[in-house]
Order: C-alpha cells, then structure tokens, then sequence
C-alpha cells in the first residue's frame, strides 16, 4: 500500500480556514503536512495541494508558482470567482464560494481530500495492472465491439514488432500485417473465435495459430467478454500463451516412443495405435507382413553396422512401395506394412512383387546383400474383429512363403 506525506499550504489571511484543514484526520495512506502562508512566495512551488483564499488577481499570480500536478482549490467571495476568466477556472480542481457554514466547508475539506484519495487509489491500481500485464510472456489485448485494440502489453507488441502507439486503436489485419485473402487462405481463426466469444457471452478457451515475427505460432487463447456499468456487452479481453515449442517438444517425445530409432519407420506401439483407428472406423485393411531372408548370415558376414544399413534401405523401399500406407519396424528383421482400402489378390500381389522386385535391385547394387531375399505373407478384411488375429493369419501366410523356398508371398485364406 502506498503513503504519501502531502504538502497542503493554505494561501490566506484567514487563520479559520487553516485551521479546519488542519483538524481533518488524515485518511488511509497519507500524513499531511499544512502550512499556511499569507502573502505569495517561492514556498508555494512544493505544494501538493494548494488553497488559495483571496481575489481573482491573487490567483492569476499564484498558479504558475504550483506544479501542474498539483490540486488546486481557490477559495473566494461570489463576485471574485466570478470575475475568474476560463483559462484560470480551467486550472482549478475546485473552487468554494464564501463565506460558509463550518459544515459546509468541513464537508467541502472531506471530500477534496476523499477525491485526492480516489486519484491515488485510481493510479496505484493503473500501476498494479500495467505492472503485471507488462511483466508476464502471454500475449493481453483489450478490443472494442468492433475489433479495435483498445490496450495491449508488452508481449503482444514484440510478438507483432510494433509499439503500442502503432497498435492500440488499430485493427487485426494491420496489427498482424495480414491482407483479409491472406487470412481466408491460412490456418488463422481469431476473427472467428472473436465472434464465437461475442455471441456466447462467457470466457472461452481456442487453439489458434498466428503470424508473429518469428513466424507462425501456436496458442493457447483464452478470451472473455467486457460489460459496462450497464451491462451492455462493449468488447472483448484476450490472453494468448505461446504454446509452440512446448507442442514441439511433446511431438518430437510422441515420435520418440512411437519411431523406430535405427530405422525411422513406425514401431509396433504406433502398429497397434494405427490399427485401433481402422478398427474404429471399420474400414478395410491389408496387412504385409516381411521377413527378410538370410539375414542373420549376411550380419554376421559383415558385422552390425552393414547389417543396420541393409535394415534402413529396406525401409527406404518399405516408404516407396507403400507409400499411402503405414510402415513398421516389427522387431529385428521383420516389418510389417498396413493399407487401408479394399483390394483384390491381384492388387496384393502387385505390392508385393513390387516389394521383391526392389529388393533384388538392392543385392545387385550392394555387393555385401549377396543372398538376401523376402518372405511375405498378406492377410485382407473388410472389417477388423481383432488386430492380434489378424496379425496373426499375416504371420503364417509368412511362415508359408518362408517354407516354400523363400523370396515368396502367400495370401491368407
């Protein structure tokens, strides 16, 4: 809470109105300290709040002497506030006709003070508010009915690169450099989510993506509705908290635990994640399931690191021939490949000896892939019952490919 020791001088030859501004107690906040002067002189330049008990041409040379901050209160006979011209009244906090009752002008002492309390209360506030709206990283904006900024911080103007004087009272498109065909043809829906919040009168929270200068950005936005006295819906206040890097930063921890880290394809967590949605969706879906052939010689030939680089360019060819589908790294030398859709057999074989075919491109091109081949087992349903099951009858039709000789497909029945 503030205190303020306030300089009153009282500039009169009547000790009686001293003395009642003496005798006020000093409200919450404030000592005052009252001095009275009887003729004009430099001491009058400290005052906080001046009374000026006199005539018209006292006053006139007395005002330049007060700071313009100052409260000045001229206290004087009708006829001598009456010849006061506009320039001097426009000076004046207030002005008391004399004489007057004790109560009247006790009255007239609470309440000066009571509004110099207003004043310093209304500024402690002001100061509250801009110190916190200043001080925190999400973006706060104020806006009128109409959708001009009427107040923003100071995170809002180095998100847009602009001062305050340039925004407040401006509009979205120019705050945010944005021609309207630009915002119709991009991701952006805080004009829209402004309308939303206009018509359900509550607070509502909004994901939206906005151009800043250091490129577009997401934010977690919440805003609100602003009545006046009566009630009447004026505007609107927002606060935008930049959740950008801390979404990026949980999809990279998603990819993590969801991605192979040799190979980059798919793991058998994000398999199964998949699946739960084609299932969901009842919608058809083709499973290949990979072994590759002979393997385990070529890595024990040629040691871990030819045989890592063999999984990874299988991969590559798993993305080229699948591409429209989803590919994983199963475990080990096994992957697995998913497609959804309706297909017939000669629309799995295709896959599948388009998968074979690359693969015999790759050992002839990698001296070190000498004997590597594939065995491929397919399993299609229209409808998954179970993802396991599936699975399942993919494997053996695999197993079966395997058995046969190698470098094989079967397709389930």
């Amino acid at each position: 809470m503030y205190h303020y020791h306030y300089n009153v001088i009282v500039l009169s030859q009547d000790l009686s109105l001293y003395e009642k501004v003496v005798a006020f107690p000093s409200l919450a906040g404030f000592t005052y300290i009252v001095s009275r002067v009887e003729k004009i002189d430099t001491s009058i330049s400290d005052a906080d709040l001046l009374i000026c008990q006199g005539s018209a041409a006292e006053l006139k040379q007395t005002l330049p002497l007060v700071a313009a901050e100052a409260v000045k209160v001229f206290a004087a006979e009708p006829k001598e506030l009456e010849q006061l011209p506009k320039e001097l009244l426009a000076q004046l906090d207030d002005f008391w006709s004399l004489p007057m009752s004790d109560a009247l002008l006790e009255a007239k002492i609470a309440k000066l003070f009571a509004n110099i309390k207003k004043e310093k209360d209304y500024h402690l506030t002001q100061n509250y508010f801009e110190t916190l709206i200043n001080s925190i990283p999400p973006l706060i904006w104020f806006k009128d009915i109409k959708g001009a900024h009427l107040k923003v911080n100071d995170s809002f103007c180095t998100a847009v690169g602009k001062e305050k004087s340039d925004v407040e009272g401006r509009g979205h498109y120019y705050i945010w450099d944005l021609k309207p065909e630009e915002y119709a043809a991009g991701e952006y829906v805080c004009l829209e989510t402004e309308e939303e919040v206009l018509q359900a009168q509550r607070t509502l929270l909004f994901d939206e993506k906005v151009k800043t200068r250091r490129g577009l950005r997401d934010f977690k936005t919440y805003k609100s509705p602003i009545y006046d006295d009566n009630k009447q819906l004026i505007g609107t206040v927002g606060c935008a908290i930049d959740v950008t890097d801390e979404r990026r930063l949980m999809e990279k921890l998603v990819n993590a635990a969801e991605t192979d880290t040799l190979t980059k394809l798919y793991n058998r967590r994000y398999f199964y994640k998949y699946m739960s949605g084609v299932k969901e969706a009842k919608d058809p879906v083709s499973v290949f399931y990979l072994d590759l052939d002979n393997f385990k010689n070529i890595n024990d030939t040629y040691g871990h690191e030819v045989g890592d680089e063999l999984l990874c360019k299988v991969a590559r060819i798993l993305e080229k021939i699948f591409a429209e589908g989803v590919c994983v790294r199963f475990g080990g030398d096994e992957f697995v490949c998913a497609i959804e859709g309706k297909m017939t057999d000669a629309q799995l074989v295709k896959y599948a000896e388009a998968f074979l075919q690359e693969l015999y491109q790759l050992v002839d091109d990698y001296e070190n892939f000498a004997g590597l081949s594939a065995s491929i087992g397919i399993a299609h349903t229209d409808t998954i019952d179970d993802v396991d099951i599936l699975l399942k009858k993919s494997d053996v039709a695999m197993y079966e490919a395997k058995n046969s000789g190698k470098a094989a497909y079967r397709i389930a029945k």
